[in-house]
């Protein structure tokens, strides 16, 4: 199955196995937050369409005005997102 950014969200929030059930409630709030940004701006594009290209083009529009402590945590949510898509999912386009 091929999951969309926002649906890859949605499980890693849900997921018990998750490394999100883990964290602190006030983490757990603070990393929704940028969890949710993600899911507004990106949440709609197919795993398998999301290339290099796209994540720098993101980073840089995070980056504006100078906030490259946002660009950094929100890119740090992909990795983590991806990772737990590549290794509880098993799903192919978080691994790539």
């Amino acid at each position: 199955m091929s999951y969309t950014l926002k649906q890859l969200i949605e499980l890693f929030c849900d997921e018990p196995d998750s490394s999100f059930q883990n964290l602190q409630y006030q983490v757990q709030i603070k990393h929704q937050r940028l969890l949710a940004r993600i899911g507004r701006e990106h949440g709609n594009y197919q795993l398998r369409n999301i290339r290099a290209r796209n994540l720098l083009a993101w980073h840089k529009a995070w980056m504006s005005g100078g906030k490259i402590t946002m660009a950094h945590a929100l890119i740090g949510r992909l990795r983590v997102l991806f990772r737990f898509g590549a290794t509880l999912l098993e799903d192919r386009e978080c691994l790539r």
